[in-house]
């Protein structure tokens, strides 16, 4: 098959796919008109390609051809490459898309360098092919970014097949890279608002670049990621997007689905107009993957119309609820590896790693992934302000703001300095609980002695009320007062013993200075027998019925 039937066939196959069954034999009879050889292989074709048609369409692939349609592309470009071209000598292929192959190639002079070669494919040199690889190169000339592979060198061949040069990174795809080197989450953050700010560059520049993913972000040894692979960009200025076409058609036509399937937009799925937000999703898928290991979206039976349909229509689960849905059933769709290597390349356990994924990143992936445009990020820099400020402890845009979420988040951002403030509040508010109980206890310690006092005063008035002359006369004695006083101490302060000690001591004195010493060392005892059971702070009623009595035995004698 050469290169121009070749075209042919790949062109009636292509708008095949895209046609209803009652109308594709129509199509067929027409575009196939006067060659029933044409007809039966493009059928023969059809047959075996059952592919829909949101995977390829208007010339351009989309990295899902399989089949027969795929051993055609391969014969297509099955002619020897040359081992020069322009200046530089190819070393070795380092990959191949639908349009075009990337080789590693060597430049001697003027000077001597490593460049990256991209020739379009053998088999593929139509009109709108070249035009593509040309925008694409133009693209490449407009960005200067550290986040993107520069343009060197362009040109054609001997036999007028465009190529350009651009820098060559040694580097590997990013979720590679994350897991080598068993990147944590927050480093994996890190590095995706590295990628951020590249997008958002591109973005500046009036540039999508539509097919996100990363075998199209290479990380250096150095850890820096490079944007490679512009090929399907769209531009976003009409009047420089037909500056490039030189006056041709738009090269991204409305009914072009130029996609990746795992990373595409819902728009891109429904062939809509993209934006600036369509590769804020792809980001969004793309961090997602890195986060928790696989992918927003799994299907059962691995189709592409399956995955397109959970594009459209199904809600991806939070990072952390997947990690939590992948330790029920203990491996991942994709590559059978177990959570726990998964979790490790993380450098955490499957709880933790869940733990570390809930919440901001849980919120700021959803939104990256929301099926309306306009209900994402608006921008690549705003997805990688939100992770800048998840990084920092700062409260994320994307999530409701609460007086409890941004008291958590500064809690958490000033953990040290709160530690130390919170002890000096407790410190402060013991001291001042310690001098409060204290008062409250002068403060009640007064009440009782007041209390006390009053007591005394009261008993004692009534004591020398109690006797009645009308009984004993007038002549009623001390002695007599005293002996009823004793009486009624133990039953009216039986349950107010520091009273009843203080009344014990004035009687207990009375009869000491009255000479009634047995009676006298009676109370005194009685009173300090009372104060030990309920001592003030000072001890001062024990005290006191020890010294009396001290007194009493010198009286006595009893030295």
């Amino acid at each position: 098959m050469n290169g121009e039937h070749f075209a042919r066939v790949k062109a009636i196959v292509l708008a095949a796919h895209e046609l209803e069954d009652d109308v594709r034999a129509a199509h067929l009879e027409a575009a196939c008109a006067g060659d029933p050889a044409l007809r039966a292989e493009v059928e023969s074709l059809l047959a075996h390609e059952p592919a829909p048609a949101s995977i390829v369409r208007s010339g351009a692939l989309a990295g899902e051809i399989g089949g027969a349609l795929r051993e055609a592309f391969e014969d297509a470009t099955a002619l020897p490459t040359p081992d020069r071209i322009g200046p530089y000598h190819l070393l070795e292929p380092l990959g191949e898309g639908g349009m075009g192959q990337v080789f590693r190639a060597e430049q001697s002079e003027p000077i001597r360098r490593v460049v990256a070669l991209k020739l379009i494919r053998r088999g593929l040199d139509s009109r709108e092919f070249i035009r593509r690889f040309e925008a694409e190169r133009q693209i490449l000339a407009r960005l200067e970014h550290p986040g993107i592979a520069r343009l060197i060198d362009g040109g054609l061949t001997s036999h007028g097949v465009p190529w350009f040069t651009m820098e060559y990174v040694d580097g590997v795809p990013i979720d590679r890279h994350c897991d080598e080197h068993t990147l944590s989450v927050a480093e994996r953050v890190q590095l995706m608002r590295a990628v951020c700010s590249a997008v958002q560059y591109a973005h500046r520049n009036l540039i999508v670049h539509r097919d996100l993913k990363p075998g199209n972000i290479l990380v250096t040894p150095e850890g820096t990621p490079k944007l490679l692979d512009f090929g399907i960009a769209k531009v976003l200025d009409p009047e420089a997007e037909a500056a490039q076409a030189a006056g041709a058609a738009p090269l991204t036509r409305p009914d072009s689905r130029l996609l990746t399937p795992a990373y595409a937009a819902p728009e891109q799925v429904r062939n809509e107009p993209v934006t600036t937000a369509t590769d804020v999703y792809s980001l969004g898928v793309i961090l997602y993957e890195l986060l928790c290991g696989r992918r927003p979206y799994t299907v059962t039976g691995g189709s592409a119309h399956e995955l397109q349909e959970a594009i459209l229509t199904a809600e991806p689960a939070p990072p952390s609820a997947a990690v939590r849905a992948w330790v029920a059933s203990g491996e991942t769709p994709d590559s059978a590896e177990s959570v726990t290597r998964a979790a490790a390349a993380r450098r955490a356990e499957p709880a933790r790693l869940r733990r570390e994924l809930a919440g901001d990143l849980d919120t700021i992936c959803l939104k990256a992934l929301r099926k309306e445009p306009e209900r994402r990020y608006s921008s690549a820099d705003q997805l990688e302000a939100d992770l800048r400020r998840y990084v920092e402890g700062l409260p994320v845009l994307a999530r409701r703001d609460t007086l409890g979420y941004r008291a958590g988040k500064f809690v958490r951002r000033h953990r040290s300095g709160v530690t130390a403030a919170a002890a000096v509040v407790l410190l402060v508010a013991a001291i001042v609980s310690a001098y409060t109980a204290r008062l409250r206890e002068q403060r009640d310690r007064a009440h009782e002695a007041r209390d006390a006092s009053d007591a005394v005063t009261e008993f004692l008035s009534g004591m020398l009320r109690a006797p009645d002359p009308s009984e004993r006369g007038r002549d009623v004695t001390v002695l007599a007062v005293l002996d009823s006083a004793s009486r009624k101490i133990g039953t009216e302060f039986a349950t107010r013993p520091v009273i009843a000690a203080r009344l014990e001591i004035a009687v207990g004195r009375a009869y000491h200075g009255l000479g009634r010493y047995d009676a006298a060392r009676d109370h005194l005892e009685r009173a300090a027998q009372l104060a030990s059971t309920r001592l003030a702070a000072d001890g001062s009623e024990q005290l006191l019925a020890r010294q009396y009595l001290s007194n009493l035995a010198t009286d006595q004698g009893r030295y």
